[in-house]
């Protein structure tokens, strides 16, 4: 489905917020939306910050207890949007990703896991790569306020070579924000969406800015048109 030209904010908060959460155009999120503003907007040419490549890869997430408060249940639904972003963006490099519902399962069942080196873990998945997600900061509702949403994620993401003989195995690092509505857009209000569809959206938002990462693509040039 491509939307065209252009559309109130009122309009505008619900299909970015549908878009992100692959309603619009079937499942998934269609590659073929072009939001209502898209014509006006400038963009800027984005080099990927790292080349990852893996024949197995473990995502491996750690919340806050805050964050996991806010958001029961956001380790694994952010995890499984990394894996859609991974098999849309990095096909052909990243060959296999361990089912995020085993990864959940093994944190529940080994409390002390996160006191063992990510390295290590990596050795009992028997994988080659390990992007690990610390997430220190979640929250759906705008600042001071109790009947406005903006989703906001904020984390930190290690890329960690199972296999390195190094001092250290970090081959990547980065901080991770991510905001629904973005921030040059107003918040929407608590009687247009589900706090569910919020969350959704929000680690979509996430996950595409995490993938970003590791692929040449196009950003928006916030303030500018």
């Amino acid at each position: 489905m491509v939307i065209l030209g252009k559309m109130p904010t009122k309009m505008l908060l619900p299909a970015l917020l549908l878009a992100a959460l692959g309603l619009l155009g079937g499942c998934g999120i269609p590659e073929a939306i072009v939001y209502p503003w898209a014509p006006r907007e400038a963009v800027k040419d984005a080099k990927a910050e790292y080349d990852l490549t893996a024949d197995r890869l473990l995502i491996l997430p750690y919340l806050g207890t805050d964050a996991q408060f806010e958001f029961q249940g956001a380790d694994l639904l952010i995890t499984d949007r990394l894996l859609r972003e991974i098999r849309e963006h990095l096909r052909g490099r990243v060959h296999h990703v361990v089912n995020p519902a085993e990864v959940i399962r093994y944190q529940q069942s080994n409390l002390e896991w996160i006191n063992t080196p990510v390295q290590q873990i990596g050795h009992e998945f028997k994988v080659d790569k390990v992007l690990y997600v610390e997430i220190s900061r979640l929250t759906l509702l705008e600042e001071n306020s109790i009947n406005l949403y903006r989703g906001r994620i904020v984390a930190s993401i290690q890329v960690v070579d199972v296999n390195s003989a190094a001092v250290s195995p970090v081959v990547y690092q980065a901080d991770v924000v991510a905001e629904v509505p973005d921030k040059d857009e107003p918040p929407t209000s608590t009687d247009d969406f589900s706090r569910d569809a919020v969350q959704r959206a929000t680690a979509v938002r996430f996950a595409e800015n995490v993938i970003k990462k590791f692929y040449d693509h196009q950003e928006k040039m916030i303030g500018k048109t």
